[in-house]
């Protein structure tokens, strides 16, 4: 439906057909339709050769159709034969990234599902399994914060011993044998349990994920969390993963633009995932809940999502529907700041976070483009998985590499990361970033990408002009740069880099907008250089690694509120979310301790859009040109009108 409704309007602003926004030029299928072509493919997973995962997912597939049952079972078994666990060893299994799909196979098709495992193809699964949870599975029900590795490989960890407890629980032949820490199946399913519920509603309190927005890592996630919502051992914690799935639909609702999710992000490796919107795993998935271009693409995470009857609320449709009406900016608090430390048992290392102390994540939104950032207090220490590789930049609704992003060089061509590389702040549409000067040892040169695809530009007094549909955006690299391909590489690292987006409905003609970005003043001072642009004021310190101010106050990365746009909106802490599309309102409460808990209908109100409190947050929603002025003004209407 997205695109047949849209698809008129975003052919009028951006003068493109929806052949164009399709990418292959086939009309957008319904949901229905890509679900089934998803599993279909599944069928076809195998390679020449066996491979754990490839062999796992054609297994799922086959038992969840119905279909090559005997051969699914034969493969199944055949992974228990080629890769059995190593009890002794510290490292991962050669099967590590199929037990996701490996535990949901033994819960959906096994004796508590549909039967269509053999008996013996289940029992050789159990008894693969059991090296594996029986000495890892640790459930610490007093914080869900402590990540083994990083986030994404923490919740597949942990969900896979959850729900293989699940299996061992029910069976008579495992249900009391010890585990390594002395205690039975039971016991782990059940502590397991409630650390998932609380997971859930730190999740939510907390804002969501470290790994902000990752296209590489979120499609982990979900599957994690589609075998949790489906098999957890009790409805009131599938319920509440339910929940989290919903909240981090609208999130992504709230930020994409023809599907492409915009906004700030973490752990984007240079490359694919940064350069093609179509590679962000949640872009794959949301085909099998949304009419829109593109493809769901047939990877292992998509076609066990697949086998799942999950679908996001129709007030999460409403919003991805209204987002070609909107513009306004929206905000939320981001977890992130934490420390590394060594595994206790030799399990590699271990991410504690402090989720107390946030990030920001700032979002411009608009029908032409969306930019964002993830801003971060430079001073104190962040997680790996929270500092690699952030992205920020600018999305287009054009196509999937429409984009024009902020990264910088490193040190490791093998696979490129860098670390809190790049200090950043935005006003709605203006951006400012500089390089770190106390930088991690990976962090080089920063440069900004501009696709080659993207012709309509501009090079006048330092400047960059591009326009790209009805979208616009300048980019002044102080100091100059040079081009190496399609990047502007910095001739000094350590001058500032000023983006600033645009469009004709908020700018004018592209030249209208050139000129108002010629404007910019520039001030330099010995400890601070000052952008005044579009009405916002911005000033980057020259001396030491300090976040952007604002006319001379700093910005508040620990504001009163969770989440807060026309969307979205909680105070912080609070366990209870408002998702608003109009109208409609969907209430998720997280304070599912008990059922009698859930009896009580919630006294949280959410937070207003236009009064948060904090120094310097007006300027985010009412400088130049007052685009957040009320929920009129950023057309609430659109909601009103589906």
């Amino acid at each position: 439906m997205l695109m047949r409704r849209y698809g008129w309007i975003l052919s009028v602003l951006f003068g493109i057909g929806t052949s164009l926004l399709n990418g292959t030029g086939a009309e957008a299928a319904a949901p229905d339709v890509v679900r089934q072509a998803v599993l279909e493919a599944g069928l076809n997973a195998q390679k020449s050769e066996p491979h754990p995962w490839f062999d796992a997912t054609f297994a799922l597939s086959a038992l969840h159709l119905n279909r090559n049952v005997d051969e699914a079972n034969r493969v199944l078994k055949r992974i228990t034969e080629l890769w059995p666990i190593d009890a002794n060893s510290k490292k991962e299994p050669e099967t590590y990234w199929a037990l996701s799909a490996l535990s949901r196979t033994v819960l959906a098709h096994g004796a508590l599902g549909s039967g269509r495992l053999s008996d013996d193809t289940e029992a050789a699964l159990k008894a693969f399994f059991w090296p594996y949870t029986s000495l890892r599975s640790r459930p610490d029900t007093s914080n869900t914060w402590i990540l083994e590795a990083s986030e994404n490989h923490d919740l597949m960890r942990k969900s896979v011993h959850c729900l293989i407890a699940t299996v061992y629980a029910a069976d008579a032949t495992y249900r009391d044998r010890s585990f390594s820490d002395g205690k039975v199946a039971s016991d782990h399913r059940d502590r397991w349990a409630v650390y998932f519920r609380r997971y859930c509603e730190e999740r939510a309190r907390k804002g969501l994920f470290v790994e902000v927005a990752s296209p590489t890592y979120q499609k982990y996630d979900m599957q994690c969390l589609v075998n949790l919502r489906d098999f957890a051992p009790d409805s009131l914690t599938q319920k509440q993963v339910e929940k989290l799935m919903h909240l981090l639909w609208a999130d992504w609702a709230q930020d994409q633009v023809a599907g492409y999710r915009g906004g700030g992000k973490s752990r984007v490796y240079s490359g694919g995932y940064a350069r093609n919107g179509a590679q962000d795993g949640m872009f794959q998935t949301a085909h099998l809940y949304f009419d829109m271009p593109g493809s769901a693409g047939n990877g292992p995470t998509t076609v066990l999502i697949a086998t799942s009857d999950y679908a996001p609320p129709a007030i999460v449709e409403k919003i991805a529907h209204a987002r070609p009406t909107q513009r306004y900016t929206s905000l939320s608090r981001r977890p992130g700041v934490g420390h590394l430390r060594p595994d206790s048992l030799g399990y590699g290392n271990v991410n504690v976070v402090d989720p107390e102390n946030s990030l920001l994540r700032v979002t411009r939104v608009a029908p032409d483009y969306v930019l964002g950032t993830v801003m971060f207090n430079p001073k104190v220490a962040h997680t790996g998985v929270s500092a690699q590789n952030r992205w920020s930049g600018v999305v287009f609704p054009t196509g999937a590499d429409r984009r024009v992003y902020l990264e910088c060089g490193s040190t490791r061509e093998d696979k490129p990361q860098t670390y809190d590389a790049l200090i950043t702040a935005q006003l709605g549409p203006v951006l400012v970033a500089h390089k770190k000067r106390s930088a991690h040892k990976y962090n080089l040169t920063p440069y900004v990408v501009v696709p080659s695809a993207m012709s309509v530009r501009r090079m006048q007094d330092g400047w960059l002009f591009l326009k790209e549909g009805s979208g616009y955006v300048g980019i002044y690299a102080m100091g100059g740069y040079r081009w190496e391909e399609d990047r502007m590489v910095l001739l000094d690292q350590w001058r500032p880099i000023l983006m600033a987006c645009g469009s004709l409905a908020e700018n004018g003609t592209f030249e209208d907008f050139v000129a108002r970005l010629l404007e910019t003043v520039v001030t330099e001072e010995t400890d601070r250089i000052t952008f005044q642009c579009l009405g916002a004021h911005l000033s980057v310190s020259r001396l030491q690694d300090a976040l952007p101010t604002t006319h001379g106050k700093s910005f508040d990365l620990q504001p009163s509120f969770t989440y807060q746009s026309p969307y979205i909106n909680a105070p912080w802490n609070s366990s209870v979310v408002h998702v608003t599309c109009g109208k409609d309102e969907l209430i998720l409460d997280f304070r599912a301790r008990s059922a009698e808990e859930l009896k009580t209908p919630s006294q949280d109100k959410p937070s207003d859009f236009d009064n948060d409190g904090a120094v310097g947050f007006h300027d985010f929603l009412l400088f130049a040109g007052g685009y957040g002025k009320s929920r009129s003004d950023v057309g609430y209407d659109a909601c009103h009108g589906l």
